[in-house]
């Protein structure tokens, strides 16, 4: 997987740069006659890199879609994707890449807490907009900028649901697997106040490392204590494994994760032990055709030959945005006009609605749960 995400950053770049023609006197960054350079900085490899990964596929599939019917007012989008392994310093230096010298228009889809808190200081400074960055966590949403629009519910709407539901179900005993890392930890807090709302505290909690090396001693740690349920905090490949070393290490309660998890992966990697999984949802749900904007995904999705995803939904949403805040910018657009255009009235999607304001750039606070079936299926 380490390999063949660096393939794929690497041939994103590779074909966005050799397409771009260079900016005419006075336009702005990343706009040319016929190219909308766009740039991105996320975790694309190791055990975390599914999330992005899922998204990237999506959204590439629906600019080429839009490319291949003209682009917008004559322009094609051209992504050029690095990978930051979720290092701050390393998103840092990928972003001053990306915009002092690739010179790109605006970003895309960036990962992580503490990835972003890294560099909303030089988007501020170089005015450059972030669209739709994932797993980001309330404090960093919290910062401060006129440049990040985020399209999903945060990790308190997450909590608070996941929380709510299983006590509600009268489990008690909660225990927590969270990634070590500063997005880990603010959901580590989250769940702990949440929970502090009903009189009950965690019965036990792990921290997993990025690279998941201490994950099987976590697993094994959290099923000797025997809670009633386990919250977990993890995307990628790291979600799955954990939950099936959890359930070969004896666990019989119940396993409910946050977004950043792929329900897809857990079902491949546990198989027929996955069924009765929970998911908290921050996009809504990718198979409901009467939902015209989950119709066209799953229809681009079978074209491209690509899974439908909850992830993959995620991308194509952000991708559709991205599209219609740049035809709202005009024909001459500008970052000040992708700016305006994005806050100036809500976005239909087709039949999902994003609303973004000069002092609120959350574009949806949309939460549900829902439950892996035997056959690998989500139950809402």
């Amino acid at each position: 997987m380490f390999r063949q995400a660096r393939t794929i950053a690497a041939s994103f770049m590779f074909t966005c740069l050799a397409a771009a023609p260079a900016a005419a006197a006075g336009a702005e960054d990343g706009i040319t006659s016929d190219t909308i350079l766009i740039g991105q900085s996320a975790v694309l490899s190791g055990p975390l890199g599914g999330l992005a990964q899922e998204n990237n596929r999506a959204a590439l599939a629906y600019f080429a879609q839009v490319n291949e019917a003209g682009g917008i007012f004559g322009r094609k989008i051209k992504l050029v994707s690095l990978d930051d392994e979720l290092k701050p310093d390393k998103a840092l230096a990928n972003y001053k890449q990306l915009i002092d010298e690739t010179r790109v228009f605006a970003t895309f889809a960036g990962v992580g807490t503490g990835t972003t808190a890294a560099i909303i200081p030089l988007l501020n400074e170089r005015r450059v907009p972030l669209i739709g960055p994932l797993a980001v966590g309330d404090s960093v949403r919290a910062i401060p900028t006129r440049q990040v629009y985020y399209l999903r519910a945060g990790y308190q709407e997450e909590s608070a649901k996941l929380v709510s539901h299983v006590t509600a179900l009268g489990q008690r005993e909660i225990a927590l697997a969270t990634l070590n890392n500063p997005g880990g930890k603010e959901v580590l807090s989250l769940v702990q106040a949440q929970l502090d709302k009903q009189g009950l505290k965690l019965k036990a909690s792990g921290l997993l490392d990025n690279d998941g090396g201490n994950m099987p001693g976590i697993a094994r740690q959290l099923a000797g204590q025997a809670p009633q349920a386990v919250l977990l905090f993890a995307g990628g490949k790291l979600a799955a494994d954990f939950i099936k070393t959890l359930f070969d290490n004896g666990y019989v309660g119940q396993v409910f994760c946050f977004s950043v998890a792929s329900g897809e992966l857990v079902a491949r990697v546990v198989g027929e032990r996955s069924r009765g999984v929970g998911f908290a949802q921050v996009i809504q749900y990718p198979w409901d055709t009467s939902v015209k904007v989950a119709k066209e995904y799953q229809q681009l999705a079978v074209a491209a030959k690509v899974p439908v995803t909850y992830n993959g939904m995620g991308g194509h949403l952000a991708a559709r945005l991205f599209v219609e805040a740049m035809r709202r910018a005009g024909k001459d657009p500008t970052r000040d006009k992708l700016r305006a255009a994005l806050e100036s009235a809500p976005f239909d999607l087709g039949g999902v609605t994003m609303v973004f304001g000069p002092d609120d750039h959350l574009g949806s606070r949309y939460v549900e749960l829902v439950m892996l079936t035997r056959d690998a299926r989500f139950m809402r």
